[in-house]
């Protein structure tokens, strides 16, 4: 890894949160703090082999989950082969993600604990137990982006790749 800054922030992070810094747990945590490709283990791993870095990939496993333990990358979710994806999670945010051809798309909100509370409470039957509405993913994801464009949430350019990915109808508020 070429940007000796981003290993000094990531060596700073790993102290803050009492991790032991060693220069791969450095280089790890670097590349996800850079990249917008939600990488799975393999991923990472032929990154770092590319950058002359040398760490086997029981190495990469090992340090995402103890860096997911501690709450620095997240675990977004499956790709269709089955390898889990990860995120580095410095801003709170929700991950739109396509169901077909399993791109992720990281959508920020500043009022991202409190929706998140929000949406707990609107799951939760009477009883206590959670339930899943079975609904068309196209019709989610417009109304979902609509919500997030008209609240002013995410950008015009977000909200339009949104509508290209899923083929969906453009509402008046474009």
């Amino acid at each position: 890894m070429k940007d000796q800054s981003l290993l000094v922030s990531s060596a700073q992070k790993l102290k803050q949160h009492g991790i032991k810094s060693t220069p791969q747990r450095q280089a790890i945590l670097a590349y996800l703090m850079c990249s917008d490709e939600h990488p799975s283990i393999t991923m990472i791993h032929q990154y770092l082999q590319k950058q002359d870095i040398k760490v086997s990939l029981a190495t990469v496993y090992n340090t995402l989950e103890l860096l997911a333990k501690s709450d620095l990358v997240s675990e977004v979710a499956l790709d269709s082969a089955g390898n889990v994806r990860y995120d580095y999670f410095a801003k709170p945010h929700y991950h739109l993600i396509c169901l077909e051809c399993g791109k992720i798309e990281d959508i920020f909100d500043y009022q991202y604990l409190t929706q998140e509370e929000y949406i707990e409470v609107l799951i939760q039957k009477p009883s206590g137990e959670e339930w899943l509405l079975e609904i068309d993913k196209e019709y989610v994801a417009a109304i979902l982006i609509e919500l997030l464009f008209e609240k002013g949430l995410v950008n015009k350019e977000t909200y339009m790749n949104v509508y290209k990915h899923y083929n969906l109808h453009i509402s008046q508020a474009a």
